[in-house]
């Protein structure tokens, strides 16, 4: 271990420094999702924590700003905070308006005095290790790390739970943790007050709860909600674990699973071969006495495991083969937005499982969940209960509202599997109703690297929208604009109706104009394509005299309308 690693595993192993006065970490990039839930964390521990993004704070991480978390809109850690020594210079190039009501917040258990500069940086994967401000902190002798590892030294530390996989990472591990959290006595809402359950877990997590989880302290009267990361007294942590740039390598779990697997990130995976190689890796790094699960429909997953020195078992749905997959799920029942299985392990009968969100992935997302969760103690009849109240993670296929009688539905879908398992979801709640798409492509590399499969997946909708490419860190390229259009008329030739958007905006418009041949309407990326929904809202008409809202758009923050749960598939 190099001291720069020992430096910051120390000062990530205790919210308190010297003299009694708490850590400082700052956070750049923190709007991400991985920085904004790992801030989530640092300050259920304590921890002072500050961020700084060239973006505007989402709602996710304005729900911290009460907790202690202070955001400056800025690219850089402030030169000025860099090297002055006094908290003057400090206030004025990070803009804190109320840095007196921050150091006595009880929430961060701040004293009366504050460092002039943070004790650790940890930066998002998008600022390069040459950006200016991380390179003048290192000159100050700020310690300044990476999410990926910073994350390494919570896991690596801690008895952990880790995610992989192309799909389903975020939902499957907001499962273990919603179950190792809430699922402390027969009634989850009483069992916040319970802390002394071993398989109590902390969590990290890249998607946000819809109904966020109530957590408290033993000496708080009121639970602290907890939408992407918590912390609580417990030897477990569960987090995500992205393969981009073999990140997921950095991670020693004693318990992990690999979901299906497939070619992804096509801007730093040169090969197939490569892409594999990377899960055949991470399986390695699984500790020899832990547990790895892992898809049984998915070769590559299969194959990621033959390399592992853990134990392994899968999970999957009954295929029909002459070899079941250890967890198994038959006996399917869909209706409308809710699903219900009989769980099987290794052929015998284990319990009846209930699901509040709907589609086949997602019941292979809580196979994953409850074989994970088995070697943690926490007692099946428990996981089975909080598992039957999970209501989902924001941006998969979460149910908007209605908007002139149209149902509304955001998804994080950006590759061509999970566009198609997106629309036969919709299928299967929504039947011959006429379902829309709008489609904003993530990445350049991507959609060059996956056009065929794209072309095929979008033609399942009766409708398309496809609005420019998301190049997110790719920058901007002649390219997009090219495979734009290939794209549209690939879908044409499907004879679906499809129309190119060259801005939101356009898009927006265009949904208004043929809002009258929509009954369903889907937004599919990861980028801002979600930013529709509220572009519509905002465009609803208001009569001047009774102020009711004409063809309103009606939100409900836990989901689905009775009409469509209740509905047969």
């Amino acid at each position: 271990m190099t001291n720069s690693s020992h430096i910051t595993e120390k000062l990530l192993a205790n919210p308190w420094g010297k003299h009694g006065s708490p850590v400082w970490i700052h956070l750049i990039g923190v709007c991400g999702s991985g920085l904004r839930s790992l801030a989530e964390y640092l300050l259920a521990r304590g921890f002072c924590v500050t961020g700084t993004d060239e973006q505007l704070p989402t709602a996710g991480l304005s729900e911290l700003f009460p907790r202690g978390l202070v955001y400056t809109r800025q690219k850089n850690l402030p030169r000025a905070a860099i090297h002055s020594p006094d908290a003057t210079a400090l206030e004025s190039g990070f803009s804190f308006p109320e840095l007196s009501r921050l150091t006595s917040n009880p929430e961060n258990r701040l004293r009366q005095s504050i460092a002039a500069v943070p004790d650790l940086i940890i930066h998002s994967a998008a600022i390069p290790p040459a950006d200016a401000g991380l390179q003048a902190a290192r000159l100050a002798g700020i310690p300044a790390i990476p999410y990926h590892i910073a994350l390494a030294h919570l896991i690596n530390s801690s008895r952990s739970l880790c995610i992989a996989g192309t799909h389903g990472k975020s939902t499957t591990t907001a499962m273990v943790a919603w179950m190792l959290s809430s699922s402390l006595a027969p009634e989850i809402t009483d069992s916040i007050v319970n802390t002394n359950h071993p398989w109590r877990a902390s969590f990290i997590m890249g998607g946000e709860l819809i109904a966020p989880l109530p957590l408290s302290k033993p000496d708080q009267a009121m639970a602290t909600l907890h939408r992407s990361g918590s912390y609580v007294e417990g030897d477990w942590l569960v987090a995500e674990a992205c393969e981009y740039r073999q990140h997921f390598l950095a991670y020693e779990p004693e318990l992990a699973a690999i979901l299906s697997c497939e070619p992804d990130h096509f801007d730093c995976f040169a090969s197939e071969a490569e892409f594999g190689d990377a899960f055949s890796k991470f399986a390695a790094r699984v500790k020899p006495d832990g547990r790895l699960v892992t898809a049984a429909d998915s070769p590559m997953a299969l194959q990621a495991a033959e390399n592992a020195q853990a134990q392994v078992e899968t999970f999957g749905l009954s295929m029909g083969n002459a070899k079941y997959p250890h967890w198994q799920a038959r006996q399917i029942q869909r209706l409308g937005a809710k699903s219900r299985f009989e769980l099987f392990y290794c052929g015998k009968h284990r319990a009846s499982v209930q699901l509040q969100i709907p589609g086949r992935h997602n019941i292979l997302n809580a196979l994953a969940a409850l074989a994970l969760t088995e070697q943690t103690g926490c007692p099946l009849p428990h996981r089975i209960q909080a598992l039957a109240s999970f209501q989902g993670i924001r941006r998969r296929f979460e149910w908007k509202g209605l908007w002139r009688g149209i149902h509304l539905i955001d998804d994080y879908a950006h590759h061509p599997t999970a566009v198609i398992e997106t629309l036969r979801t919709a299928r299967q709640i929504f039947g011959s109703r006429r379902i829309a798409l709008a489609f904003e492509p993530h990445q350049v590399s991507r959609l060059q690297a996956l056009l065929p499969e794209f072309a095929q997946s979008l033609a399942l909708a009766d409708q398309v929208f496809i609005a420019p490419v998301f190049a997110a860190r790719e920058g901007n390229s002649a390219l997009k604009h090219t495979l734009i259009q290939d794209l549209a008329q690939r879908v044409r030739s499907a004879g679906i109706p499809t129309e190119v958007c060259g801005t939101l905006d356009h898009l927006r418009s265009s949904v208004e104009h043929k809002a009258g041949t929509i009954d369903v309407l889907i937004t599919a990326g990861a980028g801002h394509i979600d930013r529709i929904h509220y572009e519509l809202s905002r465009r609803i008409p208001r009569h001047s005299q009774t102020r009711r809202a004409t063809g309103s758009l009606h939100l409900d923050e836990t989901g689905w309308p009775g009409a469509v749960l209740s509905r047969t598939a």
